[in-house]
């Protein structure tokens, strides 16, 4: 068969339908009688070409990234007699805050107001002077500190950071969530990192809450043992000696010539 000719035969065999935008997750190709002829899983907002050979009834999708149809391609796939469906759609939306079992949105309100007067709230009932001065002396050390206190230790730690979060939405500063054994943190003025170190002095107190804030604000208080920032511009200044060093010497062997020519 000439190479025109079979050019012409596959070109009327696999003819095209236009593309078809779609705002749904997953397509699917189905014949004019009737049943899935094929399926395919696609990314939001993407097309598919869909081709099928009618001898066989068989059918492929091509996924890529492709503007919206126009009027014109919606009508030329509607001749063909395949169409293009969205059996399922879905949804997307952020997994809202988690909150230690029995905190409410209520509670959340009653905590807020019980830090007005000395920038601490529990909800044991216990240590709350003790509590009080550390707050006090982390705030005269310059770091604006709020102390919550819960009984027991929730499902997942994650979620007394939730809750140090809520509650730092009303509060300047850092707040810190104290269970018997975990802790979780939000601040507007410390780095997650300098937090977590601070986190780690804090946990597995057993309901000591005063000295897990105790470790807790020492921690803060204290130099970080290591400045990444010079560890960085150290790592920095070697390497650029090393690439200025490797240079100076692959131009001095080149200016000297091949080994043993005169």
């Amino acid at each position: 068969m000439p190479a025109a000719e079979s050019s012409e035969v596959f070109r009327q065999r696999w003819a095209p339908v236009p593309r078809v935008t779609t705002l749904t997750v997953r397509l699917s190709c189905e014949t004019p009688g009737g049943g899935s002829a094929c399926r395919a899983s696609i990314m939001r907002h993407s097309v598919a070409y869909c081709a099928f050979e009618p001898a066989r009834r068989t059918c492929f999708a091509l996924l890529r990234w492709m503007p919206v149809a126009s009027d014109a391609d919606t009508d030329a796939a509607r001749q063909t007699g395949w169409k293009m469906t969205a059996p399922h759609t879905s949804v997307f939306t952020p997994m809202a805050a988690e909150l230690p079992p029995n905190v409410t949105a209520d509670t959340v309100v009653a905590l807020t107001a019980d830090l007005a007067d000395d920038h601490v709230a529990t909800l044991t009932g216990r240590d709350e002077e003790q509590l009080a001065a550390i707050a006090a002396d982390a705030r005269s050390q310059g770091i604006p500190l709020n102390i919550v206190v819960i009984p027991g230790n929730p499902g997942h730690d994650s979620s007394l950071r939730d809750l140090a979060t809520e509650v730092g939405k009303t509060q300047q500063g850092t707040v810190v969530v104290l269970s018997d054994d975990w802790v979780g943190t939000y601040s507007d003025t410390v780095s997650r990192v300098r937090l977590e170190w601070a986190e780690d002095a804090a946990k597995y107190t057993q309901g000591a809450s005063a000295e897990a804030a105790g470790n807790f604000v020492e921690r803060l208080v204290t130099p970080e043992p290591m400045s990444w920032t010079a560890i960085t511009c150290a790592v920095l200044a070697g390497t650029s000696v090393v690439i200025v060093g490797l240079a100076w010497v692959k131009a001095r062997r080149t200016s000297e010539g091949p080994l043993g020519s005169d």
